[in-house]
């Protein structure tokens, strides 16, 4: 007998509105190994899954005991614990058009589980102390300024739907959607509309997150580059990048991009946050500061960190065991906001293990190219 996914998602919701102290290791176990027990049984995929891994009785009755599902796998089965044809709400991830996309249903019990988990990471990240600095600052309502296209144009994007909910839950007066959707589906920043509304925020002393893709953001550098222009932000001001460039625009490493960024707008690199979500995932991880790396004292590589209610490991590709600290292995996160899915996840990413957290390399040799910026029709 299996909990039931309505009560499931009721104490996840609590456990996102806890203090990540309030949260023990053996309650987290005790509840993700509910949820997966619940959706072997209820999740048609992934029973299937289950049946064909191999046996893992050794790994005791926790959440050990439940394989991960590859990113892949979304691309070529419905993992979802939904009545087939009830579901009200389908993200889809983004590549060329040859590109099979992955799929992650909801309906509104799990879309709202999955607002309050991006809402939550999010407040905590990307808004914490916003416009706080200097004091005179702190009681304006902050600008969250959206690189992408607007939810309407983008209904299939888990990253647009995030962004949406911020800019309706927290964003002052003048917050917006600065980017659209082409006719071939790519997307694409308005660099006049993100002028027009800096210089605004700059006269008003209104603080400024910019929000987009790394595709997004480059596009918009490469644009002011070429008309020569630097943009300063006003003081207390970030930038949220998302990752997610790949094959359509040149690509730069996360300390370049960070770097360029820094300088056209004038931010320092510490107000620059990284966000690292996907399809197929609930919950997302973002960046905290990091030590200089030994052989270069200028680059301080992002350490990615999820939130409490959500457990990044990095595993061997071969064993599926996590490796040693400051060893590289792939990607997989324990995602209890999934609660309708899968909440086990192997993604395709490569990274190194620091601590909880993880540098992220990239994308593992064999995998296809991703990025929010490269959705199609």
């Amino acid at each position: 007998m299996h909990d039931s996914l309505p009560s499931l998602a009721s104490e996840v919701a609590r456990l996102i509105r806890a203090q990540p102290e309030q949260v023990s290791p053996c309650a987290f176990n005790d509840l993700a190994a509910r949820i997966l027990a619940a959706q072997r049984s209820l999740n048609p995929a992934y029973a299937a899954w289950c049946a064909a891994s191999p046996a893992r009785a050794s790994r005791g009755t926790g959440p050990d005991a439940y394989p991960a599902v590859p990113t892949e796998a979304f691309k070529h089965a419905a993992f979802s614990c939904i009545p087939a044809g009830t579901h009200s709400t389908e993200f889809r991830s983004s590549g060329t058009t040859a590109h099979v996309p992955s799929r992650h249903l909801h309906h509104d019990d799990s879309l709202a589980l999955y607002k309050a988990s991006a809402m939550a990471g999010f407040s905590r990240i990307v808004l914490q102390g916003f416009g706080n600095e200097p004091d005179r600052l702190a009681t304006l309502s902050p600008l969250l300024l959206s690189l992408t296209p607007p939810l309407h144009e983008a209904p299939n994007s888990s990253l647009v739907h995030m962004l949406h909910w911020a800019v309706q839950l927290h964003g002052g007066p003048g917050s917006a959607f600065l980017g659209s959707r082409s006719h071939d589906g790519t997307w694409q920043t308005h660099a006049d509309a993100v002028l027009l509304s800096v210089s605004e925020a700059r006269s008003a002393l209104r603080p400024v997150a910019l929000m987009g893709t790394a595709f997004n953001i480059v596009h918009l550098l490469d644009e002011l580059a070429r008309r020569n222009i630097k943009v300063a932000l006003p003081p207390g001001s970030r930038l949220m990048e998302t990752g997610g460039y790949k094959g359509r625009s040149r690509e730069l490493s996360r300390a370049d991009l960070h770097a360029s960024a820094s300088a056209a707008f004038q931010l320092p690199a510490a107000s620059i946050i990284t966000e690292y979500g996907m399809t197929e995932l609930g919950s997302q991880a973002y960046d905290r500061p990091a030590a200089p790396a030994p052989h270069n004292p200028r680059h301080a590589p992002g350490i990615l960190q999820f939130s409490h209610w959500s457990r990044a490991t990095v595993v061997s590709p071969e064993t599926g065991q996590e490796v040693a600290e400051g060893a590289a292995g792939i990607v997989e996160v324990l995602d209890l906001a999934n609660v309708w899915s899968v909440a086990k996840v192997r993604t395709s990413d490569l990274a190194i293990r620091r601590g909880t957290g993880f540098e992220l390399l990239g994308r593992a040799p064999a995998a296809e190219p991703r990025g929010c910026s490269r959705m199609n029709p």
